[in-house]
């Protein structure tokens, strides 16, 4: 990558970023955000620093991809490239950036960089004989963009070199293998392995969108409400503020009409998804991050298979649509097996017969 904003240049080896906006919980309860967490509007900052075309192609790309905000988009491309504007390179009407932008060549002869010899056939979008190097405002990788570049101008063509293409090729990257982003960190730290990197795309991420406000989002109203039941470990972790506002917000809008019992927030559980491996070679539960929570007990009963009271709370979430409602959870564990798959995100299997399981993408705070 070339990096714009300390005044020197590095290569980032692969793909692409994410940040994130959040949303609005009125003071007399909680309601449904004003603006969706995952697509904040753009604040003033970005209106500013964003050239118009471009922050149109990252709302747009991010969109094509559950969990992943445009300002995370938004935020790779101004540490890459600051919008394609590095090294005095314009934008043209059709998305080309000219000059073209170009990393150093990787041989390893640049302190800070590794050589990365080029893939067999060379690349289309340089002319060093044998070595590759970082391509475009999103600085892709030749064989990155191979495998993941999208023509995002419908001109017929993919090149790392065209802004359109490279951000809808940066959102395709991030999504991954799963289809979803479901950790920004750990979505841009596989776009470049440094913690440095990932808080300064955060950093724009957040200033990109539109400031969150958590009035209704409060951990202590939670602990405090006649309707919650829980232990003193879930106690203790919302007394900390480890748990994401978002989740917060829909146990808040649970107990305003039922009883619930919070068996599992993020001290105690486990940190990976069962059957998934053992740490660190697994899948690491969003438990860990306090993007999840488990509820035992839904109006006095177990959440288990007869709780009809549990089954109208899961086809009631089910009717929401979760790309758009704050307060609809991204995944869903239950113990209705006939309602396995009846909507995005929602599961059944032998480990949740006797609890809900709630979890979200999160705000940057939480991510």
């Amino acid at each position: 990558m070339l990096k714009i904003g300390a005044g020197f240049v590095a290569v980032i080896l692969v793909g692409p970023l994410v940040g994130l906006g959040m949303v609005m919980l009125s003071l007399g309860g909680v309601v449904q955000a004003l603006s969706n967490p995952l697509n904040p509007e753009p604040s003033e900052f970005a209106l500013e620093d964003i050239p118009g075309p471009l922050l149109e192609a990252y709302r747009a790309a991010g969109l094509t991809c559950p969990g992943l905000p445009w300002t995370v988009l938004a935020g790779i491309g101004k540490v890459e490239s600051d919008h394609g504007r590095f090294g005095g390179a314009t934008l043209l009407e059709n998305g080309d950036v000219v000059p073209p932008i170009l990393g150093p060549v990787l041989d390893g002869s640049t302190p800070g960089t590794q050589a990365v010899p080029l893939p067999p056939g060379g690349s289309p979008w340089h002319g060093h004989p044998t070595h590759d190097r970082a391509l475009g405002p999103m600085q892709f990788l030749t064989e990155t963009f191979q495998s993941f570049g999208v023509d995002g101008n419908g001109d017929g063509v993919r090149t790392p070199h065209n802004a359109f293409d490279a951000i809808h090729s940066a959102a395709r990257y991030l999504c991954g293998p799963e289809g979803e982003v479901t950790s920004l960190r750990d979505a841009i730290f596989r776009y470049n392995r440094s913690d440095v990197y990932v808080a300064e795309v955060l950093d724009f991420a957040a200033r990109y969108g539109v400031a969150p406000i958590f009035a209704g989002a409060d951990p202590i109203a939670l602990i405090n409400h006649p309707n919650v039941s829980m232990g003193p470990a879930q106690r203790a972790d919302l007394e900390a503020g480890i748990i994401d506002p978002q989740l917060v917000a829909i146990l808040l809008s649970l107990a305003q009409s039922h009883e619930i019992y919070i068996s599992s927030l993020q001290t105690g559980h486990s940190l990976c998804i069962a059957r998934s491996g053992t740490y660190p070679n697994c899948r690491i539960s969003r438990h860990a991050s306090g993007r999840a929570a488990d509820i035992w007990m839904f109006d006095g009963q177990v959440v288990a298979d007869g709780n009809r009271a549990a089954r109208s709370q899961l086809l009631t979430w089910h009717a929401m649509n979760r790309e758009t409602n704050y307060l609809r959870p991204w995944t869903i564990g239950h113990p209705f097996g006939d309602l396995a798959g009846d909507a995005p995100g929602s599961f059944n299997d032998g480990d949740h017969e006797d609890h809900f399981h709630i979890s979200v993408l999160g705000t940057v705070a939480g991510a």
